[in-house]
């Protein structure tokens, strides 16, 4: 799980991920699944975003921190996902 970021912290945006896509394509990354996300910072600083990322990071995080569950596989609704797909 976040490969490229733990090898490669300085990528984020729009640029970063074409130069990983031209790295990839040109061989240089055999063994990578790569998803690009084009906001700096990530959904918090998507289209949209009023706040400064890192205020909203840490917005997110302390949510985070504060939720009784870690992970969306843990929803109370996990059970009827297989009805809605």
């Amino acid at each position: 799980m976040n490969c490229i970021k733990h090898t490669h912290p300085e990528a984020e945006g729009l640029n970063d991920c074409r130069k990983m896509m031209q790295r990839a394509k040109a061989g240089l990354l055999n063994g990578y699944l790569l998803e690009g996300m084009a906001c700096p910072g990530g959904c918090v600083g998507g289209a949209g975003t009023v706040e400064l990322i890192p205020q909203a990071a840490a917005e997110v995080a302390k949510i985070k921190k504060n939720s009784e569950r870690a992970h969306s596989y843990e929803s109370n609704y996990s059970s009827v996902l297989p009805e809605l797909e």
